[in-house]
Order: structure tokens, then sequence, then C-alpha cells
């Protein structure tokens, strides 16, 4: 049943209602603001509350700020501006109508786990494929990340010392800075509980949002024409940097939707909020769906159209690698960023690792040790949960644990150095893990649940069978 909960405005002006507690009118002369907008106003800028809507916003658009940040503006290389704007657009839809499904299931049956919904859907057998596609997803964020620091760090190094490297030298500097990092997070990721690091997420979101400054304000200081016809010097410029607005190239359209995808996934993390959100009746379920997306869509709209349009056609798949390495805004943002990427691969590692080890208990049943151990499962990014401190941990597990968290670092960063095109990673899992949580598993609950009207949900049903498809033909591309 969908339950609604009146409003301010509803309660007042209902008459019947006891408004005791909302507290007394304040202000009557003329030009004095009306009780309902004092109590907005009061709404929107006091502080965040946990199971609070704008909490549950900031949690979910942190989240997906990850890897695919940086990737968006080769996206709208791929696509155009105009192609690759309604492609952001129609992956922001489906990521808010798979979030709302997603919530109200949850809610619905009281299933506030990803693998539980999945039990639900596919039935109880289906817990070995949820933890190997945890397993999978968190081994290609992985890589996508090694990969940002093979880029971030080496630029930094040639900050401080700098000089002239030749193809081999930056090479081996790659390699050498890769391989520093790697024994850095795997100390850092060996650590049973890692929820002290949550107190580091504002950093990481300050971080993020100084880049998306610096970009449009060097977009703008870049296609500034220096003459007196402004409209025929900008076009002039951009026919320059080859500059289009539609691409009907059909696979370079595939590869730039599923790096939209990507960008837009936080559906791990959904269930989580939907457990602590206060009274989650639809109305509250439908403003953080669809609110988080226009959040992201602008975020990702700016950075997007600011990077393609400062570099065109030279717009790389990382695009901070465009700018030069002499440039201290850019130094300060690849610093920022480098402290963000190594804490994000210090907090996948953990969960990376759990999913492992709950593939090698099917085959080992003494490894397995009691529920608590499987709570944080769930959060594969940037928000590890507040869940009770899990009981002693076996030794003999403990050691495996270290074992499989420096294997999995290793073997992903010996990807990371052979494979330098971060927009593939990306890509291959915005069309793989992405459409299984972003498409198949919600498209299912419609189809399972009475979420939706019937005629919405053959619409629904529709737009996540044709979006599954097109990042299928993707993958084979």
């Amino acid at each position: 049943a969908k339950l609604q909960t009146p409003s301010v405005r509803e309660r007042i002006f209902s008459g019947t209602d006891d408004i005791s507690d909302l507290g007394a009118p304040v202000g009557l002369g003329s030009r004095a603001t009306s009780f309902y907008e004092r109590t907005q106003s009061n709404y929107t800028f006091r502080p965040l509350t946990a199971g609070g809507i704008r909490q549950s916003i900031f949690v979910l658009v942190q989240t997906s700020l990850g890897g695919g940040i940086l990737t968006i503006a080769f996206m709208m290389r791929l696509s155009g501006i105009a192609l690759g704007t309604l492609l952001l657009m129609l992956a922001g839809l489906i990521a808010a109508v798979s979030m709302e499904v997603l919530m109200k299931a949850a809610v619905m049956r009281h299933r506030y786990t990803l693998g539980s919904l999945m039990s639900f859907v596919f039935g109880q057998g289906i817990g070995v494929a949820l933890d190997l596609m945890l397993f999978l997803y968190g081994n290609g964020s992985l890589i996508t990340y090694l990969i940002f620091l093979g880029d971030f760090i080496p630029t930094i190094f040639q900050w401080f010392w700098p000089g002239t490297y030749s193809e081999a030298e930056r090479d081996e500097l790659r390699t050498r800075c890769l391989v520093g990092a790697l024994l850095l997070v795997s100390i850092a990721s060996l650590p049973r509980d890692l929820s002290g690091l949550r107190f580091l997420s504002p950093v990481m979101a300050i971080g993020i949002f100084y880049t998306e400054v610096i970009v449009v304000v060097k977009c703008a200081i870049s296609n500034w024409p220096s003459g007196h016809y402004f409209f025929e010097d900008l076009v002039e410029e951009w026919r320059k940097k080859d500059i289009t607005w539609w691409k009907p190239d059909v696979f370079s359209t595939l590869q730039a939707f599923s790096l939209c995808v990507f960008s837009y996934v936080c559906h791990l993390n959904v269930t989580p909020v939907a457990k602590e959100l206060v009274d989650p009746n639809d109305r509250r379920i439908e403003k953080i769906s669809y609110r988080v997306v226009g959040v992201q869509f602008l975020i990702y709209l700016l950075l997007a159209v600011g990077g393609y349009l400062t570099f065109g056609d030279k717009t790389a798949p990382n695009l901070l690698t465009n700018y030069p390495a002499n440039d201290p805004w850019i130094l300060a943002s690849r610093v920022g960023l480098t402290f963000t990427v190594l804490v994000a691969v210090a907090t996948n590692t953990n969960p990376t690792v759990r999913a492992c080890l709950c593939l090698l208990e099917v085959i080992f049943p003494s490894l397995k040790e009691s529920a608590a151990e499987g709570l944080n499962t769930e959060l594969l990014l940037k928000t590890p949960p507040l869940v009770k401190r899990p009981p002693e941990e076996p030794q003999c597990r403990r050691y495996l644990r270290y074992f499989l968290s420096i294997a999995c670092l290793t073997m992903d960063t010996l990807v990371a150095i052979c494979v330098r095109d971060v927009a593939s990673v990306v890509g291959f899992l915005g069309a793989t893990m992405g459409t299984l949580m972003m498409m198949v598993i919600p498209g299912f609950l419609v189809y399972k649940m009475d979420i939706f009207s019937t005629r919405w949900s053959r619409f629904f049903i529709f737009l996540f069978i044709c979006s599954a498809t097109a990042n299928g033909f993707a993958v084979f591309h």
C-alpha cells in the first residue's frame, strides 16, 4: 500500500490537524515571511540529520562520484554535445526509476540489502552469483582507480622534479608510482574495520567540487574570444577544436551510453539508505531518487561540456591528462583527487575481499564466520556503514584475508600498468554491472511487484529491456 504524509502546508490549512508541534507563526507585517516559507527556510539550512532526505541525497550523490566523473567529458567527445546531453538524461531517468524501484521494494518487503532483494527476485540460491558480482565489480573499480593513480602521481612527480622525459622513462616512472601506491594501499586496506574513513568523506567531496570549478573556469577562459566579433570568433574557435553537436556513429554512441550508466551507479547503497530513511513513504522516496539524479546530472553536464569545449576532439579518457603538468591550479586538483582515490582504493578492497571469502566458503565451509561479518559487504564505495564491531576474527581467516587483499591489489595493479585506457574499463563496468544493478534487477522487481500502475510498469520494463540490450551490444563491441 502506498503511504502519503501530509506536507506542512496541508497540515496548516486542513483546519483539523494538530499543528502545535510546528511552533507559533511569526512575522505578521505586510513584508513578513509566511509561516510556511519560514519553515521551509529553516528546513533547507538546518544541519543534516541521519535518515533525512538531504542526508540520503548526499550519501547517494557522493557514492556515485567515483571513477566515472573524469571520463564523462570523453563521453561527450564520443557522441557530441546534443547527443551526449540526451544520453545523460536517458541514463539519469533510468537511474532515478531504478533507485525508486529498489527503495520501494526494500520498504515493502522489508529487505534492506541488495542480496535479499536478489533472493526475492531469483530465489534463495542467488548468493554465489551475488558474491561473484560484488567481487568482479570491486576489482573493476580498483583497476579504474589505479589507472587514475597512474595518471596523477607521475604528473605530480614531474612538477617537483621537472625535466625532459622520454617515452620509456615516463613508462618506467608510471610503473614505479603504481608500485609505490600498491605498497601504501596494501597496508591501509589490511584492517578489518575501515569505518573511521567515513570522516574523510567531506574532504573527498571538496576535491571533486574543486576539480569541477577549475574545469568550468578554464573552459570559459579558453573559449573567450579575443576579437570584436564575439559569436563569429567563438564559432571559429569551436571549428578549430572540431566540436560537434551530434556524432551518428552507433558503436561510439553505445560506448558513450555505457559511460553514462556507470557515472550514475550508486545502487549498492540505495537499500541501506532506504533502511535508514525516516518515514519512508512514496513521496519521500521519489524526492530522494529524482533529486539525486538532478544533482548528478548537473555535475556531469557541467564537467562534460566544460572539458569537451576546452579540448574538443583531443579530449582524453582521463580529462586531467589534457592539462599541462606545470599548471598549479590543476596540480591542486591532481593532489586532491590522488588522496580521494587512495582512500577509495582502501575502502573498496575490504568488501571485495569479503566477497571472495564468501565464494571460498562455498568450497571450504570451515571458513564460515558468524553473520555479523557480512554486514558490510553491501557497501562497496565511499561510505562505510555504522555497524557494531563484529566478533573476533579467527586467525586463519585473518591471514587468508590479508593474502587475498594483497593478491587482489597486486593483480589489479598489474592490469593498471598494462591498460591505460580508463574509458574502456569504465564502459565495460557500466555495460555489465551497471546494467545488472540499474536495469535487470529493477526490471524483475517491477514485473513481480505492484510498484507502479500497469501502464507505467510496462513502459519501465520496456525501457529497462532496451537499455540493457544496448549495453549488451556495447560489451561485445
